[in-house]
């Protein structure tokens, strides 16, 4: 199984005969807790349609996997996410097969998952405990893996949003997204 970073995204491409692109902590809906705070941003529901769009056209996918995180309520579900995680995921469905890992913001998603039109079909949610594709453990983070994924070599999670932070020669800090690689403290880990 070859896994690599997409450049420049905040995506993964899992490759073993089949493409399989990871997405994780997309937080549709996350401007109405922002706009809750006094600040009005509009919708990023295209937009990230659109980037997504544009990375299935570069690396052709033949599924998505969804890592958690998907909505940015806990705990429900707010109305801009009823409105927008239906047409964010039926159009990812319509560019390949979306399988989703539940995060600690994605309670009552099944509400939002079009169950009509065959995408009952393309989108699937998936044991918040994890996946295994191809020897790889996928999860989202906020809960332990179950034993199959635990033992997997490789673990792929969401959940933290790591970035590195850059001050500039005037003292602007600039924060960027980036991946983390590390080995994984099996003591600690495998005792949960």
């Amino acid at each position: 199984m070859r896994f690599e970073p997409v450049p420049g995204e905040r995506a993964l491409l899992l490759e073993d005969g089949e493409r399989t692109l990871v997405l994780a902590d997309l937080h549709i809906g996350i401007e109405a807790e922002y706009r809750e705070g006094g600040v009005t941003l509009p919708s990023q529901t295209p937009s990230l349609i659109e980037r997504v769009r544009s990375l299935v056209g570069s690396v052709g996918p033949d599924s998505i996997v969804l890592l958690g995180d998907v909505k940015n309520t806990i705990g429900g579900v707010a109305r801009q996410e009823v409105e927008e995680v239906p047409v964010f995921l039926k159009a990812v469905a319509d560019m390949a097969p979306v399988h989703i890992i539940p995060g600690n913001h994605d309670g009552s998603l099944s509400r939002t998952v079009p169950g009509w039109g065959g995408y009952d079909r393309l989108i699937a949610i998936r044991p918040a405990r994890g996946v295994v594709l191809d020897g790889v453990g996928l999860f989202h983070g906020h809960t332990y893996p179950s034993p199959e994924v635990a033992a997997c070599p490789v673990l792929v999670i969401g959940h933290q949003h790591p970035a590195v932070a850059f001050r500039d020669d005037l003292g602007t800090l600039m924060t960027e997204a980036c991946w983390v690689r590390a080995p994984l403290r099996e003591d600690r880990f495998r005792e949960r």
